[in-house]
């Protein structure tokens, strides 16, 4: 798209948009791909959160599949700093942080993910 020309410009649209149709969902999932930005809690799949929450009953996140579900619906920001806060509690000992990051990663390179930059954001849980 180095041409200023309006012709040009439309012609290098379409070829991108045609591009993009000749792709399909399993070629653009073998494309290696980069996630600047993930915190570490808050990408967990809900199948590592409810085992985290199983390991810990007592935190108030439940390990049932369908409750998780309705646990992630947020109503508004503060409410989802709850959860965020809730779900940061199952982080007890060196294994919880463990399945949290081999969870991850697994599911990081099943979309064919090679480089990602993972915040953590430590906190000081009050052991129960």
């Amino acid at each position: 798209m180095t041409d200023s020309h309006p012709d040009s410009r439309a012609q290098d649209q379409a070829a991108v948009a045609g591009a993009r149709a000749t792709i399909s969902d399993d070629e653009l999932r073998a494309l290696p791909k980069v996630d600047l930005h993930l915190h570490l809690v808050g990408s967990a799949a809900p199948s590592t959160v409810a085992g985290l929450a199983a390991r810990h009953p007592d935190a108030g996140v439940p390990a049932d599949a369908a409750a998780l579900r309705e646990f992630y619906v947020f109503r508004d920001f503060p409410h989802f700093l709850q959860v965020y806060t809730t779900v940061s509690g199952l982080l007890r000992d060196p294994d919880d942080v463990l399945a949290l990051v081999v969870g991850l990663g697994h599911d990081l390179a099943s979309e064919g993910v090679v480089y990602a930059e993972v915040t953590v954001t430590p906190s000081r849980t009050p052991s129960p």
